[in-house]
């Protein structure tokens, strides 16, 4: 298997995703690559060839590529009287896919989350700086080249799984879309980024790979999925069917303030409809509404900002997402009267089960 370093998933008018890692990439790609060929070196297992040594050209057409798709990055952020929290997220995956057949034949999300505190808002040098450890620095608590590399220790990555699922539609209810601000809705970044995150949710907790939403010409699937590469090479790559489909509808956002004289409250809720089915027959395996409510207390004294409302809706239903997929094997009654109303939920959650341990190996 080649390993063609890092990649990019989408066109380049969708730059705007992934900024800080584009920077870097045109700025020095062979020595970004270097690092994540460093992370192979460190892999623990034996029973993988993965030759390393062309990094970033994978034009020689051999017929197995692995690559580190890079999908997006975010920032998020709250203030409080002594300083300010930023949340930062990169969202991406391992894929391999065969050169001469230009498909996908395995694709495993990952998501990296790191915390940072300081006393004042952090200027563009200062995110630079957190994105750079990020992607360089192989110490770091949040690098990805670590996670990446856990996560190679533990995949089976050599055949492409039997059967195969995917997010198939993510839509959004018109209050919702009436809700957005202008910058989540071009070039439909919420839609995009809420399927990757609950693909990445659902690969980590459930261990199953998961074709990706994501596609590098909006709007038009039979296209499939772009990926460029630091020799220049752009691929489009045929996604298989699926075999299963998963469709996701976002409601509502909705939120609250709680009054109180000594404290500020508030309460962020976060509200889907999923359904899980066979596209062939028709038959649907699960099909219920889930929501969280995010209740957040603050002393009057510490005189919480929140500076983006979206920043917490986006982790509220980040949360949601954790929560469902951790239930689907977990099913803890206390839990899921706290996320659903539905009376049979833990029998659909087993069917559920069924379905991602035959997309298993």
């Amino acid at each position: 298997m080649f390993f063609g370093g890092i990649s990019f998933v989408g066109n380049a008018n969708q730059d705007h995703r992934y900024p800080y890692a584009r920077a870097f990439f045109k700025q020095d790609a062979v020595g970004l690559n270097k690092k994540f060929r460093q992370g192979i070196n460190n892999l623990q297992r034996t029973d993988l060839n993965i030759i390393s040594k062309e990094l970033g050209n994978i034009a020689s057409g051999d017929a197995k590529v692995l690559t580190l798709a890079i999908q997006s990055e975010n920032i998020e952020r709250v203030q409080d009287k002594g300083g300010v929290y930023s949340f930062y997220t990169v969202l991406a995956s391992i894929m391999i896919f065969d050169v001469v057949e230009k498909k996908i034949l395995n694709n495993f999300p990952i998501v990296i989350q790191h915390q940072e505190f300081g006393l004042s808002i952090p200027t563009a040098d200062d995110d630079k700086r957190i994105f750079k450890k990020i992607y360089y620095d192989l110490d770091f608590q949040g690098s990805l080249v670590r996670a990446w590399v856990q996560k190679l220790e533990t995949l089976s990555v050599a055949n492409a799984s039997p059967l195969h699922i995917q997010i198939h539609s993510l839509s959004l209810d018109n209050e919702v879309t009436a809700q957005l601000p202008e910058r989540l809705r071009k070039n439909n970044t919420f839609t995009v980024q809420t399927a990757q995150i609950f693909e990445s949710l659902l690969a980590s907790n459930q261990n199953v790979p998961i074709l990706p939403y994501t596609i590098g010409r909006l709007g038009n699937k039979s296209h499939g999925l772009t990926a460029r590469f630091a020799d220049g090479v752009s691929y489009d790559l045929t996604i298989p069917k699926a075999d299963f489909h998963i469709d996701i509808l976002i409601r509502k956002f909705k939120q609250a303030k709680l009054h109180a004289n000594t404290y500020d409250g508030y309460i962020f809720g976060s509200f889907i409809t999923m359904t899980v089915r066979e596209p062939l027959s028709g038959e649907v395996f699960l099909h219920s509404k889930f929501h969280l409510k995010n209740k957040m207390i603050f002393s009057k004294q510490d005189k919480i900002v929140i500076m983006d409302p979206w920043d917490i809706y986006m982790k509220t239903q980040s949360n949601l997402f954790a929560t469902i997929t951790r239930q689907i094997s977990a099913q803890d009654t206390h839990t899921l009267k706290q996320i659903t109303k539905t009376a049979n939920i833990k029998q659909q959650f087993s069917k559920f089960q069924e379905i991602l341990e035959q997309c298993r190996y």
